[in-house]
Parts: C-alpha cells; sequence; structure tokens
C-alpha cells in the first residue's frame, strides 16, 4: 500500500464501498474533516487525504514529521525539519512544522482528534504546531483536508487542515519496536513503545508510552556533504572549471577559514613567503583574480605580475591567479563535525478515556505529555577587525619588524581581521503537556427541534514550556581585545560579573597558530566564548462547545445542522540569556524579551441540505454551508464563510465543488515579537556601487547621488549592517484568504477503482510578514516621495562626510506587517485499484499534485515574484505504489517523484542564465536540479501475535542532486531543499507484538 489513500475514496482507509453497500454504510455515519455534522462519508464535498499508520510503517516511517512532511502536500515546498541546523526558524532550533502547499506553517492548522493543538518550541517566535509533539505509535490515521477551513475551525486554517486521530477503544496490548538504520554511517532512527487498552462496561482507557531516538548525521559522514565544491563547467567543453588543488583533486569551499584580511587582500601563514610587492615577509596573499595579478604595484612602485619582482608577462597570468585563489583556506577539521541532521530524542505519553455517566452522557479526557531534547552542532566565523595599533598586529612595524616592503622600507601600519572558525552548539529541551476534559451526549427527545442531537463541550489546556541554550562570543569582550590596546578590561562591562572575565596574559588573536590552525587556546577561549540558556513558554486554553443534529425533512433528506462557540486564550513568554537580551552577541543574532497575549470569542454554525434525489443524472446533490464569527482583543473581528456542493450524478460520477472565505489572525510573536537583532551585507543597499550595478534604477541612482554617495563607493568596506526585527502590535491586521474549488470522482461498481481530481486556487490577502531588509532599502531610494518615503524611517545612514564609512548602512528596522499577497493554484490526482488475483491481492495506488501557480506579491505595485517551478518548489510531486497481499504476507513497493525544477528556465522570476563570470572565466552552473525518484521496498509477515516488517528505503542509493554554487541558498554541494533525501539507503524493521 501507498503511505497516502486516494481522497477518492472519502476519508477513509478501506476502498470505497460498491453501489450495493451505500445504503447499509449511510446507516453508520460519522463526523469527517472539515465538518461538525455527522453524516456519510459520501456526503463530503470536500477532498480529504488519509495517512494509515499502517501505511506507513509498511514504508518505515516512524515519525510524525516526516510523515506528513513527504506526502505529497508536503513535497512541492520546504519544510522545516532536522536538516536547518544553523538556520534561524519559526518555532526555534529543532521544531518540526508542516506547510501545506508551501503556503507556511503557520497558514497550516494540526488538530488532534478534531481539535485545536496548542504550539510547542522555544525562542521568540514559537506559533506553529510542532510535529515532535505527536508520538506516532499512538496515531490511527492522518487526514488532510485541503483548501480553507477556517469558517469551521477558526483561524488559520488557510491551507489547510491535518487531523491527527489516535488510536482507541481497544483492550489490547501491544510492543513495537522499529529500527531505520542507513548502510553508511549516521542518521539512525529508533524507536520503541508499548500500549494498553482496557474497556469495561461503562467506558474505556487507552495508555501508550514512547521513546523514539534520531542519531544525527554529521558532514562527514557522507562524501557528497563533506566537500563542498564550486561545480562549475567549461560551457563549449563541459569539463570541470572548479579550482584544482596540487593533489589534483577539486577544492573543497566549506567556510573561509586561517585568513588575515588587511585592507581588500588576503594572506595565509607561509614561513616561506617573501616581500616582494605581492607577498609579505611570512605571509602568502591569496585569492586575486585577473585584474589584481596584472596591476598590483609593491610601495616601492615595482610592476608585479604574477608573484616575482620582476617586469615582463608570465606565461600564463590566469593560472597564476587560480593557484591563489586554491590556495584559500576553506576547511577545517570542524566541518566535517556540523550536524547536516541534527539529532533528537522524545520521550511521550499518551492517555485517553471515557466513562459512561448515563445512557445518554459520556465524560472524557486525553492526556499528551512530550519531552524532547535536540541539538544542533554547526560552526560559526569569527573576524573582528584588529587596530592597527594593537600589539598583538603583525601588520604593524613596531610589532612585527619583518613588515617590510621589497626594499627593507617599513610599511604603513594597518589594521587586518583574522577569520577563523569556532565550533558552536545549541540544544533545546522542550516540555509539552496538553490536557483535555470533556461531556458529550444526547439532547432528550423530547426537546422541540434539537431532540436526539448530539452535544459536546471540552476545555483543552495545553503548555509548552522549553528551555534552550547556545554558545557565543561575547562582544564586549571582543572590543575589549581588538582596540589600540592588547586587552583593555574597562571595555568588559556586560559581561564584568560572569566567569573568566580577566583578560587572559599575552591573548593574541593574531597569531599564525590562531589564524592558521583556527583554534583559541583553552584561556581565550574561556574569555571570548560563552554559554546561556533562554526560557519559553507558550499556554494555550480554550473552552468550545457544540450542538448538532436534523433540523427538518425535505424531500430528499433530513437537513442537518451544527452551531457552537469557543473561548480562547493564549500566552507567549521567552526571556532570552542576559548577554542576548543585552545585544552582547559579536556577530551573530541576538533577541530581546517576548511577552504577548490574546483573547478570541467565537461563534459558528453549519448547515447541510439536501437539494434533490433519485432523479435523472441526480442521484443526490447536497449543499453545506457554514460561517464563523470571530473577535480577537488584539486587532478585532473577522467572519469567513463556506459552501460546498456535492452532486453525485450516479453511483460511478460525482461532482463536488467549494467556495469560501478564510482568515488568520496574526500570531502572538507576530504582533508581540521582541527587538531581536541580525546581520545583512552592505552589497545589498542599492546605493553600494550603484553606477555599474544591474537592476539599479534610474530613481535610485539619483537619490544615492543626492545623498552625497558616489557611484563607485563600496562604503569604505564596512561591515555587515544590523536589521532589527519586531512585532507589529497596534497596526496589524488579519489575513483574509478566498479559496474554490472543483472536482470529479470516479467509482465505478464493475471494478475496484476510484480515482479523484480536483482543482483549486486559493489567494492570501493582507499577509504578514517581515517586508526584509533589501526590499525596505529598494522601495526607500525608489519611492517618489524620496526621502520621507515611510520606508526610509526605518533606515539609519552613516551620515558623518568625514569618515571612511561613510554613506554605509549603520541600521534597518524590519517589523512584521500586512504588505503581501499569494496565491497559489493546483491540481491533485489520486487513484487507488483492487484486485483480486486467484491466491492474493493486487493493490496499486498513486497520489499525484502539480502547482499551476503560485506566485508571491510583497507589496501593491510590486512585481509578483513566481515561486512554483524553482528549485526547492517543485511543481509536481507524486506517490506511487503497488502491494501483493496473500494470507499473512503483504510485499510492498513504493516510489516517490520530484519533478525536474529550474532556476533559470523563467527570466522573469529566475536568473535567466546559467552561464556566469567564474573566477575570470565564462562557466556553465547548474542551476536546475533534475527529476529525482526513490524507491523503497518491504516485505510484512503476520503471526498469531506477532508482525514483522522488514524493508530498504532508497533502494538504489539515489544521491541528493548536486547544485552549482553562486546561484541560491545551497546545503553543501546540494539545494537547500527537504525534498530530496540526504540520508541514502538504509534498511527498516518493525516488530509488533500483541496481546
Amino acid at each position: 500500500m501507498l503511505g497516502v489513500v486516494s481522497a477518492a475514496s472519502a476519508q477513509t482507509a478501506k476502498p470505497a464501498p460498491k453501489a450495493e453497500e451505500t445504503a447499509a454504510n449511510e446507516v453508520e455515519e460519522l463526523v469527517v474533516t472539515g465538518s461538525r455534522i455527522k453524516r456519510s462519508e459520501f456526503n463530503s464535498a470536500s477532498p480529504v487525504t488519509v495517512i494509515t499508520s499502517e501505511s506507513a510503517e509498511l514504508q518505515g516511517q516512524v515519525d510524525t514529521a516526516s510523515i506528513l512532511q513527504s506526502s505529497i502536500l508536503g513535497a512541492t515546498s520546504q519544510q522545516i525539519n532536522n536538516n536547518f541546523t544553523g538556520f534561524v526558524t519559526t518555532g526555534g532550533n529543532g521544531a518540526n512544522t508542516l506547510s501545506l502547499r508551501g503556503l507556511g506553517a503557520q497558514r497550516s492548522l494540526t488538530l488532534i482528534n478534531g481539535r485545536r493543538a496548542g504550539p510547542a518550541g522555544i525562542g521568540g517566535t514559537v506559533g506553529p504546531f510542532d510535529l515532535n509533539v505527536i508520538p506516532s505509535s499512538v496515531v490511527d490515521r492522518t487526514e488532510i483536508l485541503t483548501g480553507g477551513a477556517s469558517s469551521i475551525y477558526g483561524s488559520d486554517a488557510i491551507a489547510g487542515v491535518v487531523n491527527i486521530m489516535t488510536k482507541r477503544n481497544s483492550d489490547d496490548g501491544e510492543i513495537n519496536i522499529n529500527a531505520n538504520v542507513p548502510f553508511s554511517k549516521g542518521g539512525e532512527v529508533y524507536r520503541a513503545s508499548v500500549s494498553k487498552g482496557w474497556t469495561f462496561s461503562r467506558g474505556y482507557v487507552n495508555a501508550a508510552a514512547e521513546y523514539y531516538q534520531s542519531n544525527g548525521l554529521r558532514f562527514k559522514d557522507r562524501d557528497y556533504l563533506n566537500c563542498p565544491q564550486d561545480y562549475t563547467f567549461d560551457p563549449v567543453t563541459g569539463a570541470r572549471r572548479d579550482l584544482v588543488m596540487p593533489d589534483g583533486s577539486y577544492k573543497c569551499l566549506n567556510t573561509l577559514t586561517g585568513i588575515y584580511i588587511r585592507g581588500s587582500n588576503r594572506y595565509i601563514p607561509d614561513a616561506t613567503a617573501v616581500s616582494n610587492g605581492w607577498d609579505l615577509n611570512g605571509f602568502r596573499r591569496v585569492n586575486a583574480n585577473l585584474a589584481a595579478v596584472g596591476t598590483a604595484t609593491s610601495g616601492g612602485g615595482y610592476q608585479i605580475v604574477c608573484g616575482s619582482n620582476r617586469t615582463g608577462n608570465c606565461a600564463s597570468p590566469l593560472d597564476f591567479a587560480r593557484s591563489t585563489q586554491a590556495l584559500q583556506t576553506t576547511d577545517s577539521p570542524l566541518q566535517g563535525y556540523r550536524h547536516a541532521v541534527s539529532p533528537v530524542t522524545r520521550k511521550s505519553v499518551f492517555v485517553t478515556g471515557g466513562f459512561d455517566l448515563t445512557e445518554t452522557t459520556e465524560l472524557y479526557g486525553e492526556l499528551l505529555l512530550n519531552r524532547r531534547e535536540s541539538e544542533q552542532r554547526s560552526i560559526r566565523q569569527l573576524g573582528p577587525t584588529i587596530n592597527a595599533n594593537n600589539p598583538t598586529n603583525p601588520f604593524n612595524f613596531a610589532n612585527n619588524p619583518s613588515y617590510v616592503g621589497p626594499t627593507g622600507t617599513p610599511l604603513a601600519a594597518s589594521s587586518f581581521s583574522p577569520i577563523f572558525v569556532l565550533p558552536v552548539t545549541r540544544d533545546q529541551t522542550v516540555d509539552y503537556a496538553r490536557v483535555v476534559l470533556g461531556a458529550r451526549g444526547v439532547l432528550p427527545e423530547s426537546l422541540p427541534i434539537l431532540g436526539n442531537w448530539d452535544w459536546d463541550i471540552y476545555g483543552q489546556y495545553s503548555k509548552s514550556s522549553g528551555d534552550y541554550g547556545q554558545e557565543f562570543i561575547y562582544n564586549d569582550r571582543m572590543l575589549a581585545v581588538s582596540g589600540a590596546a592588547r586587552c583593555n578590561q574597562a571595555l568588559v562591562t556586560i559581561s564584568a560579573n560572569m566567569p573568566n572575565a580577566t583578560c587572559p596574559t599575552n591573548i593574541n588573536l593574531g597569531k599564525v597558530a590562531t589564524v592558521g590552525g583556527s583554534y583559541l587556546t583553552p584561556e581565550e577561549y574561556a574569555f571570548l566564548n560563552g554559554y546561556e540558556q533562554g526560557h519559553t513558554e507558550y499556554v494555550y486554553q480554550y473552552v468550545e462547545g457544540s450542538i448538532s443534529g436534523d433540523l427538518f425533512k425535505l424531500p430528499a433528506g433530513m437537513v442537518g445542522a451544527a452551531v457552537g462557540f469557543q473561548l480562547r486564550k493564549e500566552q507567549l513568554d521567552d526571556v532570552p540569556g542576559f548577554n542576548s537580551r543585552n545585544s552582547n552577541y559579536n556577530g551573530s543574532a541576538a533577541s530581546a524579551e517576548t511577552h504577548g497575549s490574546d483573547e478570541v470569542k467565537e461563534l459558528f454554525g453549519e448547515l447541510e441540505v439536501p437539494l434533490l434525489r433519485d432523479l435523472p443524472l441526480i442521484d443526490r446533490l447536497t449543499l453545506n454551508y457554514s460561517a464563523r464569527y470571530s473577535d480577537y482583543k488584539s486587532y478585532g473581528s473577522s467572519s469567513t464563510y463556506k459552501a460546498g456542493l456535492k452532486w453525485n450524478i450516479n453511483s460511478t460520477w460525482a461532482l463536488r465543488a467549494n467556495k469560501g472565505t478564510s482568515f488568520r489572525a496574526p500570531a502572538l510573536y507576530e504582533l508581540y515579537l521582541g527587538s531581536s537583532s541580525s546581520f545583512l551585507a552592505q552589497t545589498s543597499d542599492p546605493c553600494y556601487q550603484y553606477a555599474s550595478t544591474a537592476g539599479v534604477t534610474d530613481r535610485q541612482r539619483a537619490n544615492c547621488a543626492a545623498l552625497g554617495i558616489t557611484g563607485n563607493s563600496t562604503h569604505g568596506g564596512a561591515g555587515s549592517y544590523t536589521i532589527f526585527a519586531k512585532g507589529g502590535v497596534g497596526y496589524l491586521e488579519a489575513e483574509e484568504s478566498d479559496n474554490k474549488s472543483i472536482g470529479i470522482v470516479f467509482t465505478p461498481s464493475f471494478i475496484d477503482l476510484n480515482v479523484s481530481l480536483d482543482y483549486s486556487e486559493l489567494t492570501v490577502n493582507n499577509q504578514v510578514q517581515r517586508y526584509g531588509a533589501a526590499n525596505i532599502l529598494d522601495s526607500c531610494l525608489d519611492a517618489p516621495d524620496f526621502p520621507t518615503s515611510p520606508y526610509c524611517s526605518l533606515i539609519t545612514r552613516n551620515t558623518d562626510t568625514s569618515s571612511t564609512t561613510f554613506g554605509a548602512v549603520l541600521t534597518v528596522s524590519d517589523a512584521y506587517l500586512n504588505v503581501a499577497k499569494q496565491w497559489n493554484n493546483a491540481l491533485d490526482l489520486s487513484a487507488v485499484y483492487r484486485h483480486e488475483l486467484p491466491h492474493g491481492t493486487l493493490v496499486v495506488s498513486g497520489q499525484f499534485t502539480w502547482t499551476l501557480d503560485w506566485y508571491t506579491q510583497l507589496s501593491n505595485g510590486a512585481d509578483p515574484v513566481k515561486n512554483q517551478g524553482f528549485t526547492a518548489y517543485p511543481d509536481f510531486a507524486g506517490r506511487t505504489g503497488v502491494s501483493y497481499i496473500q494470507g499473512d504476507w503483504t510485499v510492498n513497493w513504493a516510489t516517490q517523484m520530484v519533478g525536474k525544477t529550474s532556476d533559470v528556465d523563467d527570466s522573469y522570476s529566475g536568473y535567466g542564465t546559467d552561464l556566469i563570470t567564474y573566477r575570470d572565466q565564462q562557466a556553465y552552473v547548474k542551476r536546475h536540479i533534475e527529476f529525482n525518484a526513490t524507491h523503497d521496498i518491504s516485505v510484512r509477515r503476520k503471526f498469531d501475535d506477532i508482525t514483522v516488517t522488514a524493508g530498504i528505503n532508497n533502494v538504489f542509493d539515489e544521491q541528493p542532486p548536486f547544485y552549482s554554487t553562486s546561484s541560491a541558498s545551497r546545503f553543501s554541494n546540494m539545494r537547500l531543499a527537504s525534498s530530496y533525501d540526504i540520508l541514502g539507503r538504509r534498511m527498516f524493521v518493525n516488530i509488533n507484538k500483541k496481546w
């Protein structure tokens, strides 16, 4: 079986009933995802995809996050998983979220047994539901409703709803042991769970416990991760144009390390180097381009070509330039120990129960306890600017008598930046608790209108409590050791009362051992490096009540209705570590405290009206209409609706259509996020070398000139500017969306086949997001009302004309705004075919999705940016499966497919070309990812009370496709994308014991 069941089967793991079975099935009514009215499965107008735990286990998937993120509704976009080591993500490091159709995890609502579940995570941006909290061993199935559903479930249900349904009402005991182990070291996954159910005359109790461990994958564990290369080619011959090392291998280009930067030149320590106008005594110049090779002169006026003090031409200046580039150190032993997949350990307990208080009233409850412990090990680059007069500065004759030109004349003292890498570790411990207590039953038959209606009222309380730690460099201590003095203790202020606050004797950040070896002495490391923890709590609580039943009878059937209310309150409190709160991080993001809360009052209702039935070409025609009113304390009110029509033409053909609106209230972090800082290079400023930079408009050039900035300005080599992000409380409004869909369902009686085809359109207006620092700079400088444009008020520059960095951007304030619009059109196809053979059953299934249009528009008047079809955002994804079932044996073959993507094919939104100037030569770069398919095989054998499943994931060991440098964000040699398997071939086994 494929891990996903066709939506044509109308929200059940079983095949659709034949025509003669329909009447019997109508008697067994149930509530399905997307409605609050009990009814037959065939009455739903909304397409729902079902993933069963049994079929997921056949593919070796035992993690809720990976099961959902690998579904085709997640495969066409970037999903936040454990591959994002070192990245700033919503929910904090270690969180795993689901973004349906790529519209954002905050626009996909997650339910547990039909009830909203509170978020979990760390940091000031906790918001989307973290899939880590759900132990997969308790999941029976997951129902995914695509399209807006805010009228039924409220805020966030813009892209769709994920309803995780747990196992219940069982007397069985069960033990599961799972292992998924790659053939190569790293990335092992283990899970063990135990569960037991008890039923008695008036109730039931189910309890389960699970332990889950995913070992990290380090870059050194895979050759295709450990050595990122430029991956460039001669556009004529196809030969590689990468830099070549002396041993003939292509150069690994990890993070720059072991380098001295003096002015615009880079050097590496080399005792054999002599001062000749190119190199310096003890320092070899590296990373030169062809222009520098041909024009360099020494302080003595010598013409230097190819690194010697003789005049004339070298045999190959280009080869010499490339040799200097190859000498640049871009690798360190620390690189291989970074996590490509970060490790995580989870412990979970889940309990459900019910008790029949009377014949018509049941008390029920759920308890979920989860602890997630995760860690990310990475590296960080450190490059302080050391004052020219600092006694550790080797580019000062007073400190270094060898600092002379070719004639022996002392050179002018110069500041410098030693570039080296340090290890950095982040860790998280997140405790999540969720309690549901409620009562439900049937109203007395004697009540007018509401007689025999079902009622349900419950309360939900969840709390996420997380501690997160990280290593950092003290900014005040770095300032103390990079000025004119070896160490100015008076500058150690913020961290003065913290451990190791006294300057080490003879601290020296410029010594050869530090830079070339990429290590500080233990004393230096203890002084500069710190570790601290922050704490985050998110409380999510609400009370909901509803009633549903039949209103009256029409000729075509009973009119069903449901009405209800919800009162909700949520609160976010994040307190980062002391140094973060005081902006005492050097070169890395720091955050202030975040505190915020919101209260919501909601009313909702739903009607299901049978319009016609038993007519020619109209076997059944049913209308569903739902509406919701929401009142938020933070911004005001919203109202939404949805209308759905299901037309069963006959027992074989059916049509369905939906139209409605949805909304998303600003998340607490979008409203109340405390000021957090990050950094961006000066090259993102349109005023940076605006005279020669392509894409800068005439108006921007004129406005840069009006600021007094020259056309060739590099802002004096100023470092990155600081971006301050913060919440938008007081002016943020809710996002609103319009959605519609139309579909056809084919369930012939002469063959066991279910097919559905659905087309959907969704537009999100007033989208909440940060506009982006680069976009703020662009909009300010291109504004007709420059410099009074509101965008310009968000920018500060260095206006000191006597400063060497005059004109440089200092800060940009980038708060959350209602600025964007996003629209997505898609086509989904699902099919399941079953055929009884003489000795078994053959099941063939497939599910496919095509993103037809997907654009984002950052502001009114801005050009829309195309998303689909670009790398990391494939416009096609599919899954197929073939199973053969014979008695106690099942053999399964599954294939996951991702379509070809390209950053070149669309010149409007992409690069428009795959040819670049690479190290003074024209080169072809691979800016596309070819069609990718991976295959899984498994065998399951059922014994009396034991079931064993074993198989292989990625049977042919398909490696993630390579992607060239000088393009979009890369993950080592690959595009940063969650659609591709980076673990490689692996074996899995699952042993299930029941009693």
